[in-house]
């Protein structure tokens, strides 16, 4: 009698799967923390996430307790002694704050943490060539920004990270709030949240009792490049969580909490295809567009690196027949177009390897 009550208070007990974004976007809302992300590998279909920007270690000891991912990545430039103490691997010579000493954690192999996990640790700067060719394409499932809080590495981050992601994979970042300023026209990017006053953890370590400072770089840089995905919809976390409902849910409020309550914001990389192949080919030229259609989009892959080169490139190879179009959409998937579709655009793709305008089709 005594082990049926265990199995079926076990059985009561077992998380809900999060297998889908539907089911993810859900939780979150549900659960509006960029803590809860870790439960979105726990409990979903990720095994491999990465944190860019580890500062202290905090957050990346929280995903190895909570979600036990199969690989961790880690990028960090600057290891301090506090992450150099949970993992010494990692190593630097920069001093922790007189007020850290007291708090110095003991490493994560002498606790048991990441012993499940692949850990690997690049002291290198984000956009570090060494990090990009170490990681391929599509392969990490989760993706966590929050280093370089400027416009410019912001803005210079988002394509190389997003491409290595695997399709349903999840790009997310930190620091997504504003003080005043007017949102751009993208999905889901009008609703940004303000930047409210630095956390108790914040004052004790310097930051004042104040308003947290304003955020608008990161959420420009990332409307801008989510301006250039129409096929992306942006979200963003509350960071409404206290010590208490951060317990209840058997997380660490410590690992959690940083100067601030700034949000963050996430995007899904679109799955699989969704546009139906191309039964003849035709040249692009004003027979193949209709009077309905409002735009002409010209996709196509391109390689991060010589963006100004390609751009010209494309041009050139439009301008051969009587291609007019109003502006370039660039991804790296050309199946996920569905969108434009429905709002009346032509695609027409261009592959690296074809000298005209490819496939031209109303969809």
């Amino acid at each position: 009698m005594k082990m049926l009550l265990v199995f079926v208070l076990g059985t009561a007990c077992a998380a809900a799967r999060l297998e889908t974004k539907d089911q993810m976007i859900a939780f979150l809302r549900a659960h509006p923390s960029r803590a809860y992300f870790s439960r979105l590998v726990r409990d979903g279909p990720y095994d491999v996430a990465m944190e860019v920007g580890v500062a202290d270690g905090r957050f990346s000891e929280h995903f190895l307790i909570d979600a036990q991912p199969k690989t961790w990545y880690m990028v960090e430039p600057f290891p301090n002694k506090m992450l150099q103490a949970r993992y010494p691997p990692s190593t630097s010579g920069r001093r922790a704050p007189r007020r850290q000493l007291e708090e110095m954690p003991t490493s994560w192999a002498s606790r048991g943490i990441g012993t499940t996990s692949k850990l690997r640790f690049f002291k290198a700067l984000s956009l570090d060539q060494s990090v990009l060719d170490a990681i391929a394409p599509e392969s990490v499932d989760f993706i966590y920004l929050d280093g370089a809080h400027d416009y410019a590495n912001v803005a210079r981050e988002l394509e190389p990270y997003y491409r290595m992601l695997r399709p349903g994979g999840i790009l997310a970042g930190h620091d997504y709030c504003k003080y005043d300023e007017r949102p751009l026209a993208c999905r889901g990017c009008a609703d940004v949240p303000a930047c409210v006053k630095y956390t108790e953890y914040g004052v004790r370590h310097g930051k004042g009792d104040r308003r947290a400072a304003n955020q608008w770089d990161v959420v420009r840089a990332v409307q801008e490049w989510l301006a250039r995905h129409p096929e992306l919809e942006v979200y963003h976390t509350i960071e409404n969580f206290t010590r208490t409902s951060l317990a209840q849910d058997g997380m660490d409020y410590d690992l959690v909490i940083t100067n601030t309550y700034n949000p963050s914001w996430y995007v899904f990389k679109p799955k699989s295809s969704v546009i139906a192949p191309m039964a003849k080919r035709a040249r692009c030229d004003s027979t193949s567009r209709t009077a309905g259609a409002q735009k002409l989009v010209v996709l196509f892959s391109y390689n991060f690196g010589n963006f100004r080169g390609e751009i010209s490139r494309y041009r050139k190879q439009t301008q051969k027949f009587s291609c007019a179009y109003d502006r370039f959409f660039f991804t790296d998937l050309v199946d996920v177009a569905r969108p434009l579709a429905d709002d009346g655009w032509i695609l027409s793709k261009v592959s690296a390897d074809d000298a005209s305008c490819g496939v031209c089709r109303m969809i």
